[in-house]
């Protein structure tokens, strides 16, 4: 199966997702996921501002960090936020009229803009183009700026090889060890500032990642 294939069938599995995850979630999700996100910012070395800056938040989903930077110039791209809109009770691009959304795929979103802070979050292994995209999230973060980035990493390499031979792990198109994520980001002079477990597995570990830009 192509790249291109695998991105399709994750987009549609993704939306399938967030349709099954949001019956279970109360009332309280927007109140969680804000505690969440502060939880995972606390983890940022050095600590990142999150107001009066330029922000970005690539493939943001229904309830980003873009939440939680009211006083920042924000913008925030999704290719499935009319179906997010559509179809989940609780995000609507009204709620949030601090931030500039984008209807688009990060591939096809263009802007003479960068930024202080780019927040690449559960997102960069979504992507249908692996390597263009982390050479575009760099050149959208200003020089001294930070990227910020988190997503699930393979713990075995063998296991990696299973997973990338088929549809093993469908919202991932993606299946790379840390090591090789991690090195197609120097690759474009980026600094890892800080680098935490968020998350730990049997197959997987969920690390967040912090880069600054020379």
């Amino acid at each position: 199966m192509n790249n291109k294939s695998r991105w399709k069938l994750a987009q549609y599995f993704e939306i399938r997702w967030w349709k099954s995850y949001a019956k279970s979630q109360n009332p309280q999700y927007l109140k969680d996921k804000k505690r969440y996100w502060q939880s995972v910012l606390d983890k940022i070395e050095p600590p990142i501002k999150t107001t009066d800056i330029s922000a970005i938040d690539v493939g943001c989903g229904p309830a980003g960090m873009y939440i939680m930077l009211e006083n920042a110039d924000i913008t925030a791209v999704d290719p499935l936020l009319q179906s997010y809109e559509n179809e989940l009770s609780f995000f609507s691009r009204k709620m949030y009229p601090w931030v500039k959304f984008n209807n688009i795929s990060f591939e096809a979103f263009n802007t003479i803009n960068s930024f202080d802070v780019v927040f690449c979050l559960n997102a960069l292994n979504h992507f249908e183009n692996l390597e263009e995209s982390v050479k575009k999230l760099c050149k959208l973060t200003n020089s001294g700026g930070r990227l910020i980035v988190s997503l699930d990493v393979h713990k075995k390499t063998w296991l990696k090889k299973i997973f990338a031979s088929g549809p093993f792990d469908v919202l991932h198109p993606h299946q790379k060890t840390e090591q090789e994520y991690l090195h197609l980001f120097y690759n474009h002079q980026m600094k890892l500032t800080s680098q935490n477990k968020l998350k730990g597995g049997r197959i997987f570990d969920y690390n967040l990642y912090s880069f600054e830009k020379a």
